[in-house]
C-alpha cells in the first residue's frame, strides 16, 4: 500500500503524536509499504534540533519525510504550517500516487494551513482520506478562553467546536483511541468516528523494574507530558506542594516542556527533593518510568496518552483525574486512585495515602502489572492498515 501522511510534527520533536507516528512507520516499512510523510520544516529552530537533517529524506526503507513550510508556534520547540501553502505539496503527492491520504491531528493542520489537508486532492484522485484524533481539541477549547481571547466572546467556543466538527467530518474515517472521546465527538456531531486500538507500547522498551523496594513515605512521583494549561499544571503543582510537605522522604519528578514551565521550575528550585528534567530523549523515557513508583496526571481531558500506557506497561499505578482517558485506564482502588478534576487537595491526599501505606501501594502495583490495557505497535499498525484496506475495498 502507498500512503501519504500529513502530520503536525515528526522527529526530532518529541510528543505523543511524533512517537506514535514513528512507531507505526517502522511497522509499515518492515511490512513493505511505501509512505510519504509531510511534516514541519524545523530548520529555523536548528539550535534546538541540531540533528534535524537526520529525519529528512528516506529515513527507513520505503518511508520518506518531506518538510512543509512552517511558521513559529506559541512554544519554541515546534512549528506550525505556513498558511495557504498546502497546494504547494500537490505535485509531490501526485507523483507519489498514494492509495490513501491520512492526516495526523487534522484540526491543528487545518488551523495552520487554513485548509483541510488531503481533502481536495483525495477527491481529485478518487482515493479515501482519513485522519486520527490525538489531542482532545474539542474539549480543550473550553479551557483556553483566557489564552485565546476570541474564545471568551459569548458563542465563539460553540462556533469553534462546530468548525472542528466540520473538519473531522470531511474525512471518510476519523480514528479515535478513546471510547469516551468517541462518544463526546459523536455528541457534537462527528459522524465518521471509528474507535479502535491506535496507540500502543513497545514491551521490549517499557517493562517493570526487576524489583521495587518501598518504605513508608518513600516514593518517587512522576509527571510526564506537556506543561500547558490543558494539562492542569497548576493543579498538579499545588498537589505536589501539599504532598511534599506531608511526605519528607518522597521525591517528585516532572518531565516535559511548555509555557507552564514557569509554574513548575520556580517550585522545583525551592524544593530539593523535586526535579524538572524538561524534554528528555525518548530513548531515556523507559528508564525514568522504571525509576518511578507512581504516575500522576491532573489533566481532566486526556484521551489515551502514551504516557499512561507506558506507565501501565512499566508497572506504575496511576493517580489522576476521574475523567477522560485516565478514567478508562485506571481501576479505582485497584490499579490506581481517581479524584475529582481540579481538586489539588484530593490529588495530594491520594498521593499521601499511597506513599504511607506500602501494602496498599504493593496491591496497586500488582494489579497494574496484571493489566493488558495496552497493545503492541504491530497490533495498532495492523488496525490502521485494516481501516485503510476496508475503505479501498469499498471503492
Amino acid at each position: 500500500m502507498k500512503v501519504t501522511i500529513f502530520s503536525e510534527g515528526y522527529f526530532p520533536e518529541l510528543s505523543g503524536v511524533t512517537v506514535s507516528l514513528h512507531k507505526r512507520l517502522e511497522c509499515f516499512s518492515r511490512w513493505g509499504h511505501q509512505v510519504q510523510v509531510f511534516a514541519p520544516d524545523y530548520s529555523a529552530i536548528s539550535d534546538i534540533y541540531p540533528n534535524y537533517g537526520d529525519y529528512l529524506g528516506e529515513i527507513m526503507p520505503g518511508v520518506t519525510i518531506h518538510p512543509f513550510e512552517s511558521v513559529p508556534y506559541y512554544v519554541d520547540y515546534t512549528r506550525d504550517p505556513k498558511p495557504f501553502t498546502l497546494g504547494n505539496l500537490d505535485e509531490k503527492i501526485v507523483q507519489f500516487g498514494p492509495d490513501v491520504i491520512h492526516a495526523e491531528c487534522p484540526e491543528r493542520l487545518f488551523l495552520g494551513f487554513l485548509s483541510r489537508p488531503g481533502i481536495k486532492l483525495a477527491r481529485k484522485l478518487g482515493i479515501p482520506a482519513t485522519a486520527i484524533y490525538h489531542t482532545n481539541y474539542l474539549a480543550l477549547a473550553d479551557g483556553y478562553k483566557e489564552q485565546v481571547a476570541f474564545l471568551g466572546i459569548p458563542g465563539m467556543t460553540y462556533l469553534a467546536k462546530k468548525l472542528l466538527v466540520w473538519v473531522y467530518n470531511s474525512y471518510r474515517v476519523l480514528m479515535i483511541a478513546s471510547p469516551g472521546a468517541s462518544g463526546y465527538l459523536s455528541s457534537w456531531g462527528v459522524k465518521n468516528g471509528r474507535q479502535g486500538t491506535y496507540n500502543g507500547v513497545d514491551p521490549t522498551e517499557f517493562f517493570p523494574a526487576d524489583s521495587v523496594s518501598v518504605n513508608a513515605g518513600n516514593l518517587n512521583f512522576l509527571y510526564v507530558g506537556r506543561l500547558a494549561p490543558d494539562k492542569a499544571i497548576q493543579t498538579l503543582v499545588q498537589a505536589f506542594e501539599i504532598a511534599y510537605d506531608a511526605l519528607p522522604n518522597a521525591h517528585f519528578t516532572v518531565i516535559g516542556g511548555g509555557p507552564e514551565a514557569d509554574l513548575v521550575n520556580p517550585w522545583v528550585d525551592t524544593h530539593p527533593r523535586a526535579k524538572a528534567l524538561g524534554r528528555v530523549p525518548y530513548s531515556e523515557m523507559a528508564t525514568h518510568f522504571r525509576n518511578a513508583h507512581v504516575l500522576v496526571s491532573a489533566c481532566p481531558i486526556e484521551q489515551r496518552p502514551l504516557s499512561l500506557l507506558e506507565a501501565i506497561a512499566s508497572g506504575l499505578p496511576i493517580i489522576g483525574a476521574n475523567s477522560g482517558g485516565v478514567k478508562e485506564l485506571v481501576e479505582q482502588e485497584q490499579s490506581g486512585l481517581l479524584v475529582d478534576p481540579g481538586d489539588s487537595v484530593a490529588l495530594a491526599q491520594a498521593m499521601i495515602r499511597v506513599a504511607n501505606d506500602p501494602e496498599f501501594y504493593g496491591s496497586l502495583r500488582e494489579r497494574t502489572l496484571s493489566l493488558s490495557q495496552y497493545q503492541s505497535w504491530e497490533i495498532c499498525s495492523r488496525e490502521m492498515l485494516k481501516t485503510w484496506q476496508n475503505l479501498l475495498d469499498e471503492k
